[in-house]
């Protein structure tokens, strides 16, 4: 299963592989759209596996700079879209088979990615979370 906000841009990977590759438009940020393409994915190979989230984006320049308008959706993406997405796929990982993660490229060092940096630290705590919490509860959730 792959999914873009522009599904065009998989187009081409789904036609060079019909019998393996589905495609859906999901943006992260939108509820109903992540539902459909986690049932999709599930009625197109029976479940899911692994949870690879590439979703984000950076806010670059000093972060005392940055305005509301320009630093909350970046974490409406980065935390609360990989949120969604890890807790939409959970239900089909309970066997401990299946794994989720986050591609999240923070680079604190560099004072220009404050802004990026500061919400890495929930898709980092993401990568190991779903797996031991599900073993240990039986649901999604760091307790």
């Amino acid at each position: 299963m792959a999914t873009a906000r522009n599904v065009e841009t998989l187009l081409a990977l789904a036609e060079q592989y019909p019998q393996t590759v589905c495609v859906s438009a999901l943006d992260v940020t939108q509820p109903e759209p992540a539902k459909a393409a986690v049932a999709l994915a599930v009625e197109a190979f029976g479940g899911l596996d692994v949870l690879v989230n590439n979703a984000g984006y950076g806010l670059f320049g000093a972060i005392e700079k940055g305005v509301p308008d320009e630093y909350r959706p970046m974490f409406e993406v980065n935390v609360f879209g990989l949120i969604q997405l890890t807790r939409l796929h959970c239900p089909y990982c309970a066997s401990g088979a299946a794994d989720a993660s986050s591609i999240c490229p923070p680079r604190p060092g560099l004072p220009e990615r404050r802004a990026l940096a500061i919400t890495a630290p929930p898709s980092s705590q993401s990568r190991a979370c779903p797996r031991r919490s599900i073993k240990k509860y039986g649901r999604w959730g760091c307790a």
